[in-house]
């Protein structure tokens, strides 16, 4: 059985590419649903649902801007791993070159 485990740092870098996109273009609309919550909130207000509305867009706001900054988090985490492994490689291969 031949199980090679392999990095390829051009892979996580592709990956962070992918996350840190997912959450700069996650944050617009997200931002735009909680601000139209708290509005219609504010437009019903004196109605039952009116400030259901303004509770439910106050709380989703921090869970909706922990969600982009994980995506950002992840893309560095990512980006981390990836020179590390480059200079892991580096590191070896000078280790085994002839004097």
């Amino acid at each position: 059985m031949n199980e090679q485990v392999r990095v390829d740092p051009q892979e996580l870098r592709a990956s962070a590419a992918a996350a840190r996109n997912i959450g700069e273009e996650f944050r617009p609309p997200a931002d735009t649903a909680t601000t139209a919550g708290r509005a219609a909130g504010g437009e019903l207000a004196g109605w039952s649902i009116g400030a259901g509305l303004r509770s439910l867009a106050d709380d989703w706001t921090p869970v909706l801007a922990a969600l982009a900054e994980r995506l950002t988090g992840t893309a560095a985490a990512l980006e981390a791993t990836a020179l590390g492994h480059e200079d892991n490689d580096r590191r070896i291969a000078d280790a085994w070159q002839l004097p």
